[in-house]
């Protein structure tokens, strides 16, 4: 939400009136006469700035837009379920548990990051998006509801998920190292072309140097 102020118009008001009576009640035809309305009308809106207090209205802040549908849908959908992601780890109290959390956001929004500078790999996360990141949350839920919890199923439940984690972070970092590894690819190739350029143009002879 994006907070609007608006100043209260009644103080103006106010001084405006104040110049008016004192134009009417008193003389104003010396710079002295002058001086003492100003100093009469900033009294008055002084006090009335005490009364009215400024307006705070909270409005809709516009979505940041790339200009590709997909991606905005993958920008706004990644950043919410980062911040779930975030709430769930503040609530969960076992400390390997929050440590797995952590490790899971951090690469998540890695993975974030280098698809929107790259969104040719939208296709490459789709599985990510559609199913790894929600199950990953939905097992995050199951794990804070029973955390408190006592009783051989509780106890379960939580080893059981505390051992996916570990697979989950290890294939998040997988995932992301794949999207690097396509970068990469093409740096070498960007580079092999830029050297053969060069050398046919004659302008990586040391006798350049």
């Amino acid at each position: 939400m994006k907070k609007i102020v608006h100043k209260p118009a009644a103080p103006l008001y106010a001084a405006a009136a104040a110049w008016v009576l004192y134009a009417l009640l008193f003389p104003l035809y010396r710079p002295g006469h002058f001086v003492i309305a100003l100093a009469a009308s900033a009294v008055v809106y002084g006090i009335a700035r005490l009364f009215c207090k400024d307006i705070v209205e909270e409005v809709p802040q516009e979505p940041k837009t790339t200009g590709n549908p997909e991606l905005d849908q993958m920008v706004s959908e990644g950043q919410g379920a980062l911040d779930e992601m975030r709430r769930l780890n503040d609530s969960i109290q076992d400390v390997t548990i929050s440590a797995q959390i952590e490790r899971l956001s951090q690469v998540s929004d890695k993975i974030f990051q280098q698809v929107q500078k790259n969104p040719s790999q939208l296709p490459q996360i789709r599985k990510f998006m559609s199913y790894y990141l929600p199950t990953t949350l939905k097992l995050l839920h199951t794990y804070n509801d029973v955390q408190g919890q006592q009783g051989e199923n509780a106890e379960t439940i939580r080893r059981d998920i505390a051992g996916i984690l570990h697979t989950l972070n290890q294939a998040y970092s997988n995932l992301y190292d794949n999207l690097l590894s396509d970068v990469a690819m093409d740096v070498s190739s960007e580079i092999a072309a830029l050297q053969g350029m060069l050398a046919n143009d004659g302008l990586t002879g040391e006798g350049l140097l």
